[in-house]
């Protein structure tokens, strides 16, 4: 998905944008995404070799990490400001800027979308 935004971020014209601040918003949601993904592989990778080298049961059977508990609380933290940040910048943009660039903005929404359904993954 990184790859995507990156690609989508080296695509995006900038000529074709009539409204001052849109090329901006979605920038800068773009790279939140970008950088979001890139946390989020970190995380799970540092997650798996926790539990793989410092892992114990808990009460529930379930091999725990020291740290795991710390870094999903963080990653939902950050979901969840990105999330609330797309959805004010969608809120405040009107029909004919969002139909300006439709594909770029329905994958902003689609990533966010399935941020927010993997949240209770974590």
């Amino acid at each position: 998905m990184q790859l995507l935004c990156i690609f989508l971020l080296s695509i995006y014209p900038d000529d074709n944008i009539p409204y001052s601040g849109q090329k901006h918003n979605a920038e800068s949601i773009l790279y939140l995404l970008m950088l979001e993904h890139v946390i989020s592989y970190s995380i799970t990778y540092f997650r798996k070799w926790e539990q793989k080298n410092f892992g114990v049961l808990d009460v529930n059977g379930m091999v725990r990490g020291p740290k795991e508990s710390f870094l999903s609380t963080i990653e939902i933290f950050v979901d969840c400001i990105i999330i609330g940040y797309t959805l004010n910048i969608f809120l405040d943009m009107g029909e004919e800027e969002f139909v300006s660039n439709p594909q770029l903005h329905l994958w902003i929404l689609f990533d966010a979308l399935l941020m927010l359904l993997t949240l209770f993954y974590l």
